[in-house]
């Protein structure tokens, strides 16, 4: 060996290589070197971006039929979870006690995050603060739910937009 590098000693040795060349063509052991540093792919396999850059997050969202008025606690039961709340009571220091994945106000409440990727349903209760009845009765719901998918159906990440609405108690 004289200090060649792998690729000109695969030239030397390729019989058409000298005919690429000529024609200003590159040889197709240094197209396949080239090819291979890139990382190729086979036909029909799927290559996903990057994912970090394209995010979305999972969201479960329950309207309530009227605006409520006062504070209230919260109780879900989903995807063999319980969260339970204060809300509607932004100066009450319990709320600082509420799950961090957890959003309420005086018309819905939002779940955030990958627990919603696993409910279909939710079963809902709401007390009002001042008075032990239930507003809307234990309500189980079955959710609409959209898919996102921002870097396609097969890639990562996958997030669920998850909606429903209370009922009003008869």
């Amino acid at each position: 060996m004289n200090g060649d590098s792998l690729a000109t000693m695969l030239a030397r040795s390729d019989p058409m290589s000298g005919l690429f060349r000529r024609r200003g063509i590159p040889n197709l052991c240094t197209l396949g070197l080239a090819f291979a540093a890139l990382g190729c792919t086979s036909p029909g396999e799927r290559v996903c971006p990057d994912p970090l850059g394209d995010d979305c997050e999972s969201t479960l969202t329950i309207q309530f039929p009227e605006r409520l008025v006062g504070a209230y606690f919260l109780d879900l039961k989903f995807a063999g979870e319980r969260r339970t709340a204060l809300c509607n009571s932004p100066d009450d220091l319990e709320t600082e006690n509420n799950p961090v994945d957890l959003t309420c106000d005086s018309t819905s409440f939002t779940l955030h995050g990958e627990i919603v990727d696993l409910s279909n349903q939710i079963t809902v209760s709401i007390v009002e603060d001042s008075n032990p009845i239930d507003l809307a009765g234990r309500q189980q719901i079955d959710l609409d739910t959209t898919t996102i998918a921002p870097n396609g159906p097969e890639c990562d990440p996958i997030c669920f937009v998850r909606t429903g609405r209370l009922r009003t108690q008869s």
